[in-house]
């Protein structure tokens, strides 16, 4: 094997090990923000969130689904239906979500909110 072919071998065999070791060190800091949360923190607008590592799955009060990562310890990126269907398809939108320090809000890009108790 030449020196450009070990290299390439050797540079894809670091970034794996770099990059994957960057991704369990970031899932072992983020907090567990599993469970129900209240859009607008209203008590008859249930949501769901499910956490594994940085991955999370999400339904809203009108039970659509999106799916995301955390971006940081303190940030999602969440894909979301653009319009409201039950078989949870057609176009996506990505919104941010700011979660509080407390970890009792999440503040999203779209302007509206979730929080962990209801009013």
């Amino acid at each position: 094997m030449n020196f450009f072919g070990r290299s390439t071998i050797v540079a894809a065999f670091v970034s794996v090990c770099v990059f994957g070791t960057l991704a369990a060190a970031l899932a072992g800091t983020l907090p567990n923000i599993s469970g129900t949360w209240y859009a607008q923190g209203d008590a008859a607008k249930h949501c769901q969130i499910q956490q594994s590592g940085t991955n999370v799955s999400l339904s809203n009060e009108v039970n659509d689904r999106a799916h995301g990562t955390f971006t940081d310890p303190s940030t999602l990126s969440v894909s979301w239906p653009k319009w409201h269907n039950s078989a949870n398809i057609g176009p996506r939108i990505t919104y941010t979500g700011h979660i509080s320090s407390d970890l009792r809000v999440i503040h999203w890009s779209n302007g509206t909110y979730w929080s962990r108790r209801s009013h």
